[in-house]
């Protein structure tokens, strides 16, 4: 549901908007709840999360990020397919290769930054809630040593950052998420995908967050979930799901401006709504998994990190979702 629900600005909010541009302009990031948040995310993720990742989404490609270190003499329960042949013909004896794992992995966060994402009806919008997210599966990251890239798109992509290291990049990553003007309100995912196909070698990790309300090639999704692990974070609200009894409410599209008069009062009329949403929502996450993509909502009066801890604690015993 990508509409908003129109109230007027109060005047402490003109005045928050005002000091938060003079401080931005300053070259400082705003002292915000969401920036605390995301610094306690930070600080979680050293505790409690540092292993979220570790393994789990490596476990895509098995045979890959894999290089030879040796050969040892073979052991009951070695896999068959280990065998070092030309060593064991060489000693007269059953020799197995062993290898290293490349701890080092590629992954991009590809975000819409339409302007659906700035809904929210709890507290946080949508974007801000996936940028909690992020931040998580950011720091999980570089804690293994792995590299992290960004891709902000609404109907074009309109900004790319290539995947580093370190801290300090994961903060930059973070503030792009929180302060990003896009040039376009609206929202397309197929020039996301195009850039995507055109840019990552085999073996990447794709962590694709969007409302996913705009169309997309679902054949474009197919091709590069084939190649690398595409993990879809869907940003949520529970007004995409019901709206509430408030008489005649006014609510505008926020990517085009249309305006629509509901009258929530009616039970049909939010039965409808209801039932509609649950479709697109149902048929939405069809695609998405029959692309062979997988899965994560994120709703924004939930905690992201739960829901990712939920979604990658299975890929541990090597099921995919």
């Amino acid at each position: 549901m990508w509409w908003k629900f129109l109230k007027p600005p109060t005047e402490d909010a003109a005045d928050q908007d005002r000091a938060t541009s003079e401080i931005r302009a300053e070259g400082r990031a705003p002292l915000s709840e969401i920036a605390k948040k995301v610094k306690e995310v930070e600080l979680v993720t050293r505790r409690k999360s540092a292993a979220m990742l570790a393994g789990e989404y490596k476990s895509r490609f098995k045979g890959q990020g894999m290089t030879f270190s040796d050969s040892r003499v073979y052991q009951y329960g070695d896999d068959i397919r280990h065998i070092d042949w030309r060593t064991t013909a060489r000693m007269q004896e059953t020799f197995v290769k062993t290898y290293e794992e490349e701890r080092e992995l590629n992954i991009v966060f590809a975000v819409d930054v339409s302007a659906s994402g700035g809904f929210g009806s709890t507290g946080l919008s949508k974007r801000e809630n996936l940028a909690i997210g992020l931040a998580c599966l950011g720091f999980s990251a570089i804690s293994h040593n792995d590299r992290v890239g960004l891709v902000l798109f609404s109907d074009t992509v309109e900004r790319f950052v290539p995947a580093k290291k370190g801290r300090k990049h994961i903060l930059r990553l973070i503030d792009e998420l929180l302060t990003y003007k896009p040039a376009s309100k609206k929202s397309d995912l197929d020039p996301a995908l195009n850039f995507l196909s055109s840019m990552l070698k085999h073996g990447s990790v794709i962590i694709f967050a969007s409302d996913f309300f705009a169309q997309f090639d679902k054949k474009k999704l197919q091709i590069l979930a084939k190649k690398h692990d595409f993990i879809c974070l869907r940003a949520t609200d529970p007004r995409d799901a019901e709206l509430p009894d408030v008489g005649l409410l006014r609510v505008e599209d926020p990517e085009t401006g249309e305006n629509v008069l509901l009258s929530t009062s009616s039970p049909g009329v939010r039965k409808a709504y209801a039932d509609s949403q649950r479709k697109l929502s149902n048929h939405t996450a069809d695609i998405l998994k029959k692309s062979g993509a997988s899965l994560v909502d994120i709703a924004t009066h939930a905690d992201p990190v739960h829901a990712l801890r939920n979604f990658f604690h299975p890929r541990k015993r090597g099921a995919r979702r």
